[in-house]
């Protein structure tokens, strides 16, 4: 059993490895790492107030001993894995109640005390008359891939293509994390556990070149050394304003509203007040779009219909 759960484990691509006594690594695409004992035991769920309780036996986790990155950084107890991959809870949830969950995540102004809700079979499906879906991309890593056409800021239209940018695809030193890219288009990961969205170099200075020409004539502050290339300084702004940023997706337009696109944040004497553009250039030959573009939105990730949707909601509501 436990051999056959190190190799279900094992993704491949350089991301995850098991040694015979289940004895695991693993890492994430923001650096965070894991290690220690790939572990069995029963998993007890309840359906919330009166709801059933589900118990799934054997369920498998890891049990790490060795924790870096977001794990250290942030106080949290653990990850709970959501990708494609076998061992992940969706996967291990799939028999029992079906493929679909859907994430909320709270405005970060109120996550310090509001918890984001995490819904998973038919309680996954946003309602309203707003939600959109676009496809979700077949693939055999353990990623959500969708199909991103293009970018807007103000009306300033970036596409995401490979013969646009032509020179991203010199990126070669972790392209093995990913699978090929077989399309016209630079492929789109939707990743909950990343924080920041990033893009591939060329779209990514398209992106960067169009807020600086929509946004206010605010004075810029140079804060490359936390890895933020845009940033204002609005100490004196009451109400600071920059164009929305709009993800043009198949089928689907994803409009971001402002809290969303920037972080506030405060300069290195503690006493300014910066506006930053929260996007940053990737490393990889592929865009991740992480989760504070992801924040008030409840998304769905539906695998047996190949179906990603999203719908505005305030998820501290929920």
């Amino acid at each position: 059993m436990q051999f056959h759960l190190c190799s279900q484990l094992y993704e491949g691509k350089n991301f995850a490895g098991c040694i015979p006594d289940c004895k695991y690594h693993y890492n994430y695409l923001d650096h965070t790492h894991s290690s220690g004992d790939l572990a069995l035991e029963t998993l007890t769920l309840s359906g919330g107030g009166e709801g059933p309780i589900l118990k799934l036996p054997e369920f498998a986790f890891g049990c790490g001993h060795d924790n870096s990155g977001s794990l250290n950084q942030t106080g949290a107890v653990g990850i709970i894995g959501l990708g494609r991959g076998k061992l992940s809870l969706p996967s291990q949830l799939k028999p029992y109640i079906g493929s679909k969950f859907s994430t909320c995540f709270v405005n970060r102004f109120l996550a310090v005390k509001r918890t984001s809700p995490l819904f998973f079979g038919d309680m996954a499906v946003p309602s309203g008359p707003d939600v959109q879906y676009t496809p979700m991309l077949p693939t055999s890593t353990s990623f959500y891939y969708l199909h991103l056409d293009g970018i807007s800021v103000a009306d300033t239209y970036t596409t995401v293509n490979k013969a646009g940018h032509s020179s991203l695809f010199e990126i070669s030193d972790v392209s093995s994390t990913v699978e090929s890219l077989a399309s016209d288009y630079v492929r789109t990961i939707l990743d909950s556990g990343s924080t920041l969205t990033a893009l591939v170099p060329g779209v990514y200075h398209s992106v960067i070149q169009a807020f600086q020409k929509h946004a206010p004539n605010y004075p810029q502050v140079d804060m490359r050394q936390h890895g933020l290339d845009l940033c204002f300084d609005v100490t004196d702004v009451e109400y600071p304003k920059i164009p929305n940023l709009i993800f043009h997706l198949t089928s689907a337009t994803w409009s971001l509203p402002q809290e969303n696109t920037v972080l506030i944040l405060r300069d290195e004497d503690g006493r300014g007040v910066l506006m930053c553009v929260a996007l940053y250039q990737s490393k990889i030959d592929v865009n991740v779009i992480g989760n504070i573009h992801q924040q008030d939105f409840q998304i769905l990730y539906d695998e047996d219909n190949s179906s990603i949707g999203f719908a505005r909601v305030k998820c501290h509501t929920l």
